[in-house]
């Protein structure tokens, strides 16, 4: 069961997800995700709060900072080592994540300022 602040999150991705356009599969496999790793957090931490006192952007910027690492342990992986077409995949998308997080280092100095 889903409270309303995840509900707003639910609807702010599946909106966001649709404008990228990527196949509508991509999209129902991230949708599916969320959906269960919110039900998960319900289970293990209690439901998202309105007045929840974390920091979102940091704590975004340190999960963002995770999956680079574990994209590039997996890099290291011998399986993946010697596959030369996965690796530049990973290299990629840990540029891309580079990117975001060069995004919202931006943010927390911006909010910081404000």
């Amino acid at each position: 069961m889903t409270n309303r602040i995840e509900n707003a999150i639910i609807k702010t991705l599946e909106f966001r997800l649709g404008a990228h356009g990527s196949p509508p599969e991509y999209k129902e496999e991230v949708m599916q995700t969320v959906r269960k790793r919110i039900e998960q957090g319900n289970k293990d931490y209690g439901p998202w709060l309105a007045d929840d006192p974390r920091n979102y952007i940091c704590e975004a910027f340190e999960e963002l900072v995770d999956a680079m690492e574990y994209l590039a342990a997996e890099i290291h992986r011998e399986h993946t080592n010697e596959d030369e077409e996965i690796r530049k995949s990973l290299y990629l998308a840990i540029q891309r994540l580079y990117s975001v997080a060069i995004q919202l280092v931006d943010l927390r100095r911006k909010l910081k300022n404000s």
